[in-house]
């Protein structure tokens, strides 16, 4: 059984705002049973535009009853329901906080229509409820009354069932999920998440530019085989807000070989699967090679995510340094018999004896030192864990001493104080690779060498 729900209120956010007037549809999936509405007196003003958006003004609820006045009715008309409402987040956060406010904790298994229509009836040009029914012929009169509002989304209901029931069943227990493990709890900001199971051991560890959401699509992936073998594990999450990308991607680093998370093992051999090295060929010239497995007596340049994400990294840098696409392995064909790219003149003939040996070996071990950090000192200035301080990473003589977190206030062109900030981290090929290309795609806010 099935409690659809609309809310009105005096505005967005459930902290700031309180509920006006409820309207409840109880159904069975197929059909209409009982219906239940009421205007709530808010003991607030209701500012101008909400009025005009919904048409209840303070005379409206002068006389109607407060919210634990109609509390009980709530409870027992959503009892052993699904709660189902189009955006349920909003509905149901601002019933909770309303309950929460008189001491009672309400919590229901909650489906959300704008989640089961996507899925269900998908290529719709929007999901918002009006423009919804309108596209699907469905009636809803007098938009933004609470009860009309819940008749409408019931209706909708009705017509995703009618289409597909697994998914509705798939967002439930994504759901259940989300309470289970406080998802709406996390933060939607930069930083690093850990997954733990009953035994508080950590089996996976996460970066996102946002948490929340980040977890949600893990969460989400329940109904899948793979997805449910982590999900089921999961009893806890953790997370530690740390602002920077760059900090987070490194921190991050640093946790997984500290824990050595079994989630992350499978994972790492797929993404660090794949590298290019550059090695000296019997003839003297530098050949680039593909591999995942390290080569003896070779340059590392970089890893990558596959096989097709090396190649395509190689074939840019046979443009950018005017390579040979023949000595990286590129272009097949006979000895001494040119390139492709040699007729196009964008070979200069080291794979048919018209470029030296030398000449050749200088442009690689340039794309070679272009792809190491740069063998210098300087500080990386970028984003803190919140508005009133920044982040600084530390790389000396090229290699990464680690970072830390100093008042806005202080001016980063004293060195000597920010390095009482540095917490020190170990310094490997791995943050070598994520800070090379953080510098390369200019993504750092300020760099300040060390003189």
């Amino acid at each position: 059984m099935y409690a659809i729900v609309d809310i009105e209120t005096t505005g967005g956010q459930p902290k700031d705002s309180k509920i006006t007037e409820i309207g409840i549809v109880i159904s069975d999936g197929t059909k209409v049973i009982e219906t239940y509405e009421t205007l709530v007196n808010p003991e607030r003003d209701i500012p101008y535009f909400v009025t005009k958006l919904t048409g209840i003004d303070a005379k409206m609820v002068a006389n109607a009853p407060k919210f634990y006045e109609v509390a009980k009715h709530i409870v027992e008309k959503t009892k052993d329901m699904i709660f189902v409402a189009h955006n349920a987040s909003f509905d149901y956060n601002h019933i909770r906080k309303e309950f929460k406010e008189i001491g009672y904790e309400y919590k229901r298994d909650t489906v959300c229509t704008v989640q089961l229509s996507r899925r269900v009836i998908p290529d719709q040009e929007s999901y918002s409820l009006g423009k919804l029914c309108k596209s699907l012929g469905i009636d809803h009169s007098n938009h933004h009354r609470a009860l009309n509002d819940a008749v409408a989304t019931s209706k909708l209901l009705h017509l995703c069932l009618s289409k597909d029931q697994v998914e509705l069943e798939n967002i439930r227990n994504t759901n259940i999920l989300y309470d289970r493990l406080d998802v709406h709890n996390l933060p939607n900001k930069t930083g690093i998440y850990y997954f733990l199971n009953r035994s508080n051991d950590v089996i996976y560890i996460g970066k996102s530019k946002n948490i929340r959401q980040r977890v949600k699509t893990h969460l989400a992936n329940y109904h899948t085989k793979k997805g449910q073998s982590i999900v089921e594990q999961i009893d806890k999450i953790d997370y530690e807000i740390l602002g920077s990308e760059l900090v987070s991607l490194l921190k991050e680093s640093s946790e997984i070989k500290k824990y050595n998370p079994v989630y992350n093992r499978q994972q790492r051999k797929k993404l660090s699967a794949w590298c290019t090295y550059a090695y000296t060929a019997n003839d003297g010239f530098f050949r680039i090679a593909i591999s995942n497995k390290p080569i003896n007596q070779a340059f590392y340049i970089n890893s990558h995510t596959s096989k097709q994400a090396a190649r395509e990294a190689l074939f840019k840098w046979c443009e950018k340094y005017r390579l040979c696409q023949k000595l990286c392995g590129l272009y097949k064909a006979r000895e001494k018999e040119p390139c492709f790219n040699h007729s196009l003149k964008q070979c200069n003939g080291a794979c048919c004896g018209q470029e030296t040996m030398d000449k050749y070996n200088e442009r690689v071990q340039q794309l070679i030192d272009d792809q190491e950090i740069p063998d210098k000192s300087f500080y990386i200035i970028d984003r803190g864990r919140n508005n009133e301080e920044k982040s600084c990473i530390k790389i000396e003589n090229g290699r990464y001493v680690g970072f830390g977190f100093f008042d806005r206030s202080i001016h980063y062109t004293n060195i000597i104080e920010l390095d009482s900030y540095i917490d020190s981290y170990e310094d490997n090929k791995d943050v070598r690779t994520i800070i090379r290309s953080f510098l390369h795609q200019k993504k750092v806010r300020k760099i300040i060498p060390l003189e």
